[in-house]
């Protein structure tokens, strides 16, 4: 999704695709109250708008930067590449370690894709950066004595596997990384359960084109 490259972006969750999507009650379990964007005209129209999104992407991608998010862990839509260097609060889209990626495809967390891995990348939020000191607890994360997430971690993902997560403690990042969190942080696979990610693996600093909230 960075330079000349177009991809359709997985902002990776850790609910397993359900078998039954358009029954009510997994819609309910997937969306839950704090999602937006999970009401009829989305759970209906999505799959249309999706296709059309798409087709955007991959006709202007080339040229403009386009790419398509299809997880509810960041809002579903279209966003674009901006000429940005990745700092606190920027939306980036970046590869995972490769052990990390690894973890994520086998689990289904991650689709197919170009990084290590052969997995897609993820759309997240710099939630740290080179010198913030994390407190990490099991239902808050700090940055810098900010609170910038109060979600808990879960110990099982949607299908009840162990959900490993980084042990609970202060961290101060280390030069060259980037600690990501995903905007909806109540289903978001991110750097609470695998840690920081390396800034040479991010492709690019995205805005929002057109979402469904």
């Amino acid at each position: 999704m960075g330079g000349s490259r177009a991809a359709i972006v997985l902002s990776q969750d850790k609910a397993v695709p359900q078998l039954s999507p358009n029954s009510s009650s997994s819609r309910d379990k997937r969306c839950g109250n704090a999602l937006r964007g999970c009401g009829r005209f989305a759970a209906r129209r999505w799959p249309v708008v999706a296709v059309l999104l798409s087709l955007v992407a991959s006709a202007a991608g080339p040229s403009l930067g386009f790419g398509l998010n299809l997880s509810r862990s960041a809002p579903r839509g279209l966003y674009q590449t901006v000429a940005a260097a990745p700092a606190r609060g920027t939306l980036v889209v970046a590869c995972l370690p490769l052990a990390v990626a690894t973890f994520g495809r086998t689990r289904g967390y991650l689709g197919a894709g170009d990084c290590p891995g052969q997995t897609q990348p993820v759309l997240k939020r710099v939630g740290a950066v080179a010198g913030d000191v994390i407190a990490l607890g099991r239902d808050i994360v700090i940055v810098d004595g900010v609170r910038v997430l109060a979600q808990p971690i879960e110990a099982v993902d949607s299908a009840a596997r162990p959900l490993p997560h980084v042990r609970f403690g202060s961290y101060r990042v280390g030069d060259g990384d980037l600690w990501l969190f995903g905007l909806s942080s109540s289903q978001s696979w991110d750097s609470r359960y695998f840690g920081p990610v390396g800034i040479a693996a991010v492709r690019g600093v995205v805005r929002p084109v057109l979402t469904l909230g």
